[in-house]
């Protein structure tokens, strides 16, 4: 495969993924009073009210979060097209299979939310008498609950010779700019759960560390068509993955060393322009390219 000095190619692109739209609608907990505020200068402000307490949707907003976060750690946005560019395989396969439980604990916690709301309704107004009136006129039905709270996704392909398009070689130019930086966004979420990289860090989580690692090295090997360096991520990361305990705390050397791999994802210029290397020896970078011109992902790039 060859990738020329433009950029990744639309072609390269879509031959090599599926594409994702996932999506989330809310009944929302405010509706507008039909009045509004003057702030003054001819400005106002809409007025608003709760028609029940917003905790009750602390579940929902919770799977739209996960969604994204998902969607994120399989692919890369695609914002010309918006959808997910995700490698087509086993990533695809487990996104699919992922989005699907996903959209059926929604729908579980849709079918718990329409089933109270009347009740739900009546506690806000019990909370709040002097909006009762408004929360009556304003609050929805159970029925409209159902119709306002959604949770779609779709797959699909698209052929290069199916785009026409102004300039939409350079949507695609940065690409590889954009999975690294994900890349690093994923790590910087994961902070709570492994420990924050700093040089002041005693210990990593080991379990949650290596769950990180694995979700990268799968999602880099799925683009690495995107850029050599990125192909080159699964090597070192296997290596890294080999020398870390399974379960407990990492510290010490192995500690430094994973700060200096999480260190180096975090920063996309040097990722791109050196790759990514084995802690504590500059000497072992990943290979840029395999010599195997017939595997879209590792195949030899023309620079």
């Amino acid at each position: 495969m060859v990738i020329d000095l433009a950029g990744t190619s639309i072609a390269a692109v879509l031959q090599n993924v599926n594409l994702f739209v996932a999506t989330t609608r809310i009944a929302g907990v405010e509706r507008e009073t039909g009045q509004s505020l003057s702030l003054g200068n001819s400005r106002k402000r809409k007025e608003l009210q709760s028609i029940i307490n917003p905790v009750h949707l602390a579940g929902l907003k919770a799977i739209k979060t996960e969604l994204f976060r998902m969607c994120r750690s399989h692919g890369t946005r695609i914002e010309i097209l918006g959808a997910w560019g995700v490698p087509r395989g086993p990533l695809s396969d487990r996104l699919t299979e992922r989005l699907r439980g996903m959209a059926a604990r929604w729908e579980t916690l849709t079918d718990a939310l329409a089933a109270h709301w009347p009740q739900l309704v009546r506690d806000w107004i019990k909370e709040n008498p002097e909006y009762a009136s408004d929360i009556s006129r304003l609050a929805y039905s159970a029925e409209e609950v159902r119709k306002k709270t959604k949770f779609v996704f779709a797959s699909y392909v698209l052929l290069p010779e199916q785009i026409e398009a102004c300039a939409l070689d350079d949507e695609f130019d940065t690409l590889p700019e954009q999975a690294c930086r994900e890349f690093a966004v994923q790590i910087r979420d994961t902070y709570d759960d492994i420990g924050t990289p700093k040089w002041e860090t005693k210990s990593y989580q080991a379990h949650a560390a290596r769950a990180l690692l694995s979700a990268i090295s799968h999602k880099a090997n799925g683009l690495g068509f995107l850029h050599p360096h990125i192909a080159g991520i699964p090597t070192v990361l296997d290596l890294v993955l080999a020398e870390l305990p399974a379960a407990g705390s990492i510290a010490g050397l192995e500690a430094i060393g994973l700060r200096h791999v999480l260190d180096r994802l975090c920063n996309t210029r040097l990722l791109l322009s050196e790759g990514l290397q084995m802690p504590g020896n500059s000497s072992k970078t990943a290979p840029a390219n395999s010599s195997d011109p017939s595997n879209p992902k590792t195949g030899n790039y023309d620079w």
